[in-house]
């Protein structure tokens, strides 16, 4: 397949912010269930931090990738997680926003 123009790259990036903004609300609120098993609390932790990092919020990103690491979290998990934490510093800082213009 050729790869996307600039347009839906633009397109997509809107539309992973926009998730983004609705998943951050939602890992948040599972993480105030008082019997989340130990797995599912690293991962919605690590979720909230991606989304932070996602969304620009590089302070409370960090804060919750603290957190998550916390919990002493498998290795296959804590290496997953910093994997896809990699990817998306690489794709942000390929952001197809640095193509539009202002004014």
């Amino acid at each position: 397949p050729s790869p996307p123009n600039r347009a839906e790259a633009i397109g997509d990036f809107v539309q992973a912010q926009r998730i983004r903004n609705e998943v951050l609300p939602n890992a948040e609120k599972l993480l105030e269930s008082e019997n989340l098993p130990a797995n599912d609390k690293y991962w919605a932790t690590a979720t909230v931090a991606e989304a932070h990092f996602g969304l620009g919020n590089e302070v409370k990103g960090q804060e919750a990738l603290e957190k998550a690491f916390a919990l002493n979290p498998a290795k296959w998990m804590r290496e997953t997680t910093e994997g896809q934490l990699q990817k998306l510093k690489k794709m942000l800082d390929d952001s197809p926003l640095k193509y539009v213009q202002e004014g």
